[in-house]
């Protein structure tokens, strides 16, 4: 009859494909069902602290302003620094180094800017998880004041790191995409691949510098050392602290949702 349906091997493929997945979604949840309890109360704890240092919202929103200065900043200086090249006219070699270099920088500070907003709420987490009375209702400030300067150290190496594989990823995705318009597919495809990999180590790299910069911000670590102790931790807990992180990041992103 004209306009019905009838089911075919698409449908059945993908009503395999959704069972799988429901068995699979199952699987992951007996298996982190008595990790639930922990990561709910990380979660109530960590909302516990927030609202006990509302000046946090301020630091955050500072950073996120400056974080918008500085690339409408960038902005202006990429087009006069292009106009310059295009006048001494400069070398497509020289014109990529300039845009590397460029690059660089601007993930580099909109990094140290991002993990300036982590090291203070570090420790300003330490100053409500360990009271001393001199952190009373100032431990923002106080641990902002840190990340500003005798963190500023560690925050920027670290950073500087996470950077530089940014750009090397963002330059083999420009190689892909040259090559690409020139008709080489091959050479496109594995430009890509690479630009994948690069980025997947980025990834790994930002998601570690996390919880070392937790370390520099409550015990004013150097970064070598915060890293040494982030490894320690992987190495014993690697497991809990990855569910931990996917839990509370879904209920977040359930929140996000509903709100």
């Amino acid at each position: 009859m004209a306009g019905s349906f009838i089911p075919g091997a698409e449908s059945t493929y993908i009503g395999f494909f959704f069972l799988i997945l429901a068995g699979l979604t199952m699987l992951y949840y007996l298996w982190i069902k008595n990790r639930i309890h922990f990561a709910a109360t990380c979660l109530a704890v960590g909302c516990k602290i927030v609202m006990h240092n509302p000046l946090l919202f301020v630091v955050a929103l500072g950073m996120l302003l400056v974080t918008a200065a500085y690339a409408m900043l960038f902005v202006v200086a990429e087009v006069g620094i292009y106009f310059h090249l295009e006048s001494l006219n400069a070398s497509d070699q020289t014109e990529t180094l300039a845009y590397f270099i460029l690059l660089c920088f601007f993930f580099w500070s909109v990094q140290v800017f991002r993990n300036i907003n982590v090291v203070t709420v570090s420790g300003a987490a330490a100053g409500w998880w360990f009271p001393s009375g001199a952190l009373g209702e100032t431990g923002t400030c106080t641990a902002f004041c840190r990340a500003v300067t005798y963190d500023l150290g560690a925050i920027c190496f670290g950073s500087l790191l996470v950077a530089i594989i940014q750009t090397i990823s963002a330059f083999f995705t420009y190689l892909a995409a040259k090559a690409e318009s020139t008709g080489n597919k091959l050479l496109a495809m594995l430009m890509a691949c690479i630009a994948c990999l690069v980025d997947f180590i980025a990834q790994c790299a930002e998601y570690m510098n996390k919880y070392a910069y937790t370390y520099v911000g409550i015990y004013g670590y150097s970064f070598a050392y915060a890293g040494a102790k982030v490894m320690k931790l992987f190495g014993n807990d690697l497991a809990t602290v990855v569910n931990n992180d996917v839990i509370v990041e879904y209920l977040l992103l359930f929140g996000e949702v509903v709100v």
